[in-house]
């Protein structure tokens, strides 16, 4: 049996380096054969299966499993506070009903940057709540910050296939394409379809392969959910070939009202290269480019009715950022008010994913959750509105182009527009234009002027009339 593994590994050795002739650091190194676990003749651990991400140049060591550890830098484990969202920094983690790893006690599976609500702390083992379910992970794999597992993009910095971007992404999309096996810097099509995921959207692919650049428009016109257009949209995927022959794709970030567009990208030229960009229309127009968009689903539902859903808990975020606040500035009916960004809590869906979520659509802010301040509510209705502090990441206050909001906006009528307000604004008594609701507005206030308290408050609301 040894001698058969030893031969198919030469084979594939063989292979690869004769379809990837440029990497020259796969010539003459033993490219360790990706065997399923049950193959692997070393102990395996429980919750990692990350052979895919091996170091070729530690490829002579005497243990056949690789960590993930080894390819990312290595954090001080701070245990954090209860009732704070954290997250899960390996791959297939077990959820299980005791503080151990005994037989038979799993009831999940935590995939690798899955947010999670830690219920209580431990020094070996966290009991966490995700989803409707609650159990044990060890202690180890859990980080406070977002930014211990989403991959952190630098312009002009090089993606190779073990540095730690190009690792936490093909996690976080499961190598859904399958460069991470043949150890390929960042790819175009990687990054965004990444990019796509963060911000909601889910492809169904046919079994069309491959789905390389040059391949999506054909590919992905076959879906109902999917339209492609000549003009773009923010969220949207330009596909386009530059004269050499060589065909791209690139996310957009922005639309400008002259219809430049801001750009981000990966490989951008080669070598995993991170890239953003600005081209002005009758440049990109030269490119002749097709612009991918993936709809959400919102069958005949009327959309304001979908925002509804009365029998669904609400959530919302407090975002502060030094002496500002994020809210959606809103004029209805002839009302101006602002409110705090955020919405329904959707089947299957936590409270804090939906915070992170509906912020996303209603502003194209990335946030972290830190804790639930506030729950509202009101005599007379059962559900609660749920509202979580946040910690500001990244990105300008933007209404995208393919939220409902964006889909019901009427400027007169029924007008959205996210934006950072100073709270001096708010509490001016000469400022004429209040922060909703009133019940929650108030305590904020309080709250930034004298200190947040250590637990949850339960804010008494008044009846909507």
């Amino acid at each position: 049996m040894q001698v058969l593994l030893a031969v198919v590994e030469d084979l594939y050795t063989f292979a690869v380096s004769m379809l990837f002739p440029w990497r020259s650091d796969l010539k003459n190194i033993p490219i360790p054969l990706y065997l399923p676990a049950s193959r692997v003749l070393s102990p395996i651990r429980e919750h990692i299966d990350l052979d895919v991400y091996r170091d070729t140049e530690s490829a002579t060591q005497e243990e056949n499993v690789y960590e993930i550890s080894q390819d990312l830098p290595k954090t001080e484990n701070v245990l954090p506070q209860k009732n704070t969202i954290v997250y899960c920094t390996r791959a297939h983690v077990l959820l299980r009903t005791t503080p151990d790893d005994a037989a038979d006690t799993a009831i999940a599976t935590l995939a690798y940057g899955e947010m999670v609500m830690l219920l209580e702390g431990g020094a070996e083992y966290s009991y966490v709540a995700v989803g409707n379910k609650k159990g044990y992970v060890p202690t180890a794999v859990l980080a406070q910050e977002a930014a211990s597992v989403y991959p952190e993009f630098v312009i002009g910095a090089e993606n190779n296939s073990h540095d730690t971007t190009t690792v936490r992404l093909r996690l976080l999309i499961h190598d859904e394409f399958g460069a991470g096996l043949t150890q390929m810097p960042l790819q175009a099509h990687e990054y965004v379809y990444y990019k796509l995921l963060r911000h909601g959207a889910k492809i169904a692919w046919p079994d069309i392969r491959p789905r390389t650049p040059g391949n999506w428009a054909k590919i992905l016109s076959t879906l109902e959910s999917v339209a492609v257009h000549d003009t773009p949209t923010v969220g949207s995927v330009m596909e386009f070939t530059l004269p050499e022959g060589k065909a791209h794709l690139a996310y957009v970030e922005k639309v400008f009202p002259d219809q430049t567009i801001q750009i981000s990208e990966a490989d951008w030229s080669d070598c995993g290269i991170y890239n953003e960009r600005i081209i002005v229309e009758d440049a990109w127009r030269t490119l002749n480019p097709e612009f991918i968009t993936i709809a959400q689903k919102t069958t005949e539902m009327n959309l304001k009715e979908l925002k509804k859903k009365s029998n669904h808990d609400r959530a919302a975020g407090i975002v502060l950022r030094d002496d500002e606040l994020l809210a959606m500035f809103r004029r209805k009916d002839g009302r101006e008010y602002y409110t705090f960004p955020g919405g329904t809590v959707e089947e299957g869906e936590s409270p804090e994913e939906a915070v992170v979520r509906e912020i996303d659509e209603e502003t194209t802010l990335v946030v972290d959750i830190a804790d639930l301040l506030y729950e509202l509510h009101r005599e007379g209705e059962i559900p609660r509105e749920l509202f979580y502090r946040c910690t500001y990441r990244s990105g300008t206050p933007t209404l995208r182009s393919d939220s409902i909001e964006q889909k019901i906006q009427d400027r007169e009528k029924n007008y959205f527009e996210p934006k950072w307000i100073h709270i001096s604004d708010l509490t001016s008594e000469s400022k004429n234009i209040p922060l909703l609701p009133a019940e929650v507005a108030q305590r904020l206030f309080h709250d930034l002027e004298h200190g947040f308290q250590a637990q949850t408050l339960i804010v008494k609301g008044e009846p909507i009339v």
